[in-house]
């Protein structure tokens, strides 16, 4: 895998429509959810965040090397992890429909890889956000029905990340007003 330069990330487009947040990306491309489940506490719990958008799974469907079992075993993880400490999670996931470019959902396409196995991963992240009660975007790249919006096969364009952090912004919204806000810290003591 490999990342996009910056201003051109999904991150970078969610930092822009929310300017009293801190986004911060902790996306290590090629991760699959058993890479980052062991970098879970270094890279994503040490930084103390409030929500978390949890984005795995599609480098583990071209590798088709675990179980879904196992792949489910890494985001429940980290999903009860982050229900243990308060911080809020959002499954962005890769599978499930398409939309046309008349808007209507399409069966999605691989150009590689089993459909089959992206159903389970699909099922299997519906079947944990229900658990967390957690929000769930099924196929954040959904909307990406252009050849301007793909670097590649794999890889949107700035323009598609732009669309993907559009698809994100209203989950994203609803789990901001549901913070309780940080407490003040004291005022400083005035000596005479």
């Amino acid at each position: 895998g490999r990342s996009p330069p910056a201003k051109r990330r999904i991150t970078d487009h969610l930092a822009r429509q929310l300017p009293d947040c801190e986004v911060l990306n902790r996306g290590v491309g090629g991760d699959t959810l058993e890479g980052g489940r062991a970098r879970f506490q270094q890279d994503v719990l040490a930084l103390h965040p409030r929500i978390v958008i949890l984005e795995l799974g599609a480098n583990d469907f071209h590798q088709e090397r675990r179980t879904i079992e196992a792949l489910e075993a890494d985001l429940d993880y980290m999903l009860s992890t982050l229900r243990d400490r308060q911080i809020l999670p959002l499954i962005a996931g890769v599978f499930g429909d398409e939309l046309g470019q008349n808007g209507q959902p399409i069966a999605k396409r691989y150009a590689k890889g089993s459909p089959a196995f992206g159903a389970a991963i699909l099922e299997m992240e519906r079947r944990l956000a229900r658990k967390s009660a957690c929000p769930h975007v099924e196929n954040i790249q959904a909307a990406l029905s252009l050849p301007a919006h793909w670097d590649d096969p794999r890889h949107p364009s700035a323009l598609g990340n732009e669309l993907v952090a559009r698809r994100l912004l209203e989950p994203l919204k609803i789990l901001l007003s549901q913070l309780t806000p940080l407490p003040s810290p004291p005022a400083p003591a005035i000596q005479k």
